[in-house]
């Protein structure tokens, strides 16, 4: 079966197919696999019409908690900054911190 219009498929060094939707003066929108299911069809419909795609994998998070406050921080100019090497190392820190305790409110932290 023919691919859809603006439709853009290979598969990553894992082996695994991506794709997208391409269409010049648009967005890159990613289309989930398998390609032809009713949710790919959704989102290409929403792609097509110009309407923004999530992102696969974006985390969702509650507001005031730690985990957004992390990821507050990775969006700050300050994280930025800062050195390849030294950004993996509080990386690893971090999510190690949000993956325990990412839920729990940050009001709640205490200083002891």
């Amino acid at each position: 079966m023919k691919k859809p219009k603006h439709v853009q498929r290979y598969k990553n060094r894992h082996r695994r197919w991506r794709t997208y939707f391409r269409k010049p003066g648009a967005p890159l929108a990613p289309l989930p696999e398998p390609i032809f299911s009713d949710a790919f069809w959704t989102a290409y419909h929403k792609a097509l019409a110009g309407e923004p795609a999530k992102a696969p994998g974006a985390l969702r998070v509650k507001v005031g908690s730690l985990a957004a406050l992390i990821a507050e921080y990775y969006q700050s100019a300050d994280y930025k900054a800062l050195a390849e090497s030294t950004k993996g190392a509080y990386r690893r820190v971090l999510d190690g911190l949000r993956q325990e305790h990412g839920e729990k409110p940050v009001v709640l932290l205490e200083t002891k």
